[in-house]
């Protein structure tokens, strides 16, 4: 608005500083102007601030001190991922396509991939190694396995069919969806069947990976 104003008024410097000047002086009007008339439609304006408070009470409920648990990376993309769940839930009669589904599946794989690799295995793995890996401690021993056991006596526990079922459709979902696309509805499916493998309750992914964390930790 600001640049408009300038090229239609030419007698007014172009100055980059000035029309920053000038823009953030319209905005502070704007803003008190914005909220001394606005009190009908506050409530739609902060949908969004809302969805993300809600998000941030959901995962606190599930996971409690889940940036201590999990780490602040793992816990920025599960809050991103419940709100983007929220936002679905409330535009996929009206706008199906405003959330991309296959960058929920997505990262959902980043969270499990952040928390596995530099949390339990310290290093740098996709979410397929990460199942393999994992499978594989239940067919034979190696140095690997002797090094989880040793920071986790209590280990066992993402060894057991159930989790590893629940992680396999996590990696399976989050294969063909990488690099994220629009949203259809194979791929909405999948998200859903993500999510559930993710935090379902005892078995998830997610709870798993807490419980062992929180209470079995490095003991």
């Amino acid at each position: 608005m600001v640049d408009i104003y300038v090229r239609e008024n030419s007698i007014l410097t172009a100055d980059e500083y000035l029309r920053e000047s000038w823009a953030e002086e319209i905005w502070d009007e704007s803003q008190s102007f914005w909220y001394e008339i606005s009190e009908a439609i506050k409530p739609n304006i902060d949908f969004v601030g809302k969805l993300i408070e809600s998000a941030k009470k959901e995962i606190d409920s599930l996971f409690p001190l889940c940036d201590k648990v999990f780490g602040e990376k793992a816990t920025q993309l599960l809050v991103d991922l419940a709100f983007q769940s929220n936002l679905y839930d409330y535009t996929k009669i009206s706008k199906p396509d405003l959330v991309d589904m296959r960058r929920m599946v997505n990262i959902a794989g980043q969270i499990v991939e952040e928390i596995l690799s530099h949390t339990i295995f310290d290093k740098e793995l996709t979410i397929g190694e990460l199942y393999r890996l994992l499978d594989s401690f239940n067919k034979e021993l190696g140095p690997e396995k002797v090094a989880f056991f040793k920071k986790f006596p209590a280990g066992s526990i993402l060894l057991t069919k159930p989790f590893l079922s629940n992680l396999k459709i996590v990696k399976q979902a989050r294969d063909p969806s990488s690099h994220g696309a629009s949203a259809d509805d194979t791929i909405a499916d999948a998200f859903y069947e993500s999510l559930r493998a993710l935090i379902e309750k005892h078995t998830g992914v997610l709870p798993t990976l807490y419980k062992l964390l929180s209470e079995g930790g490095n003991s």
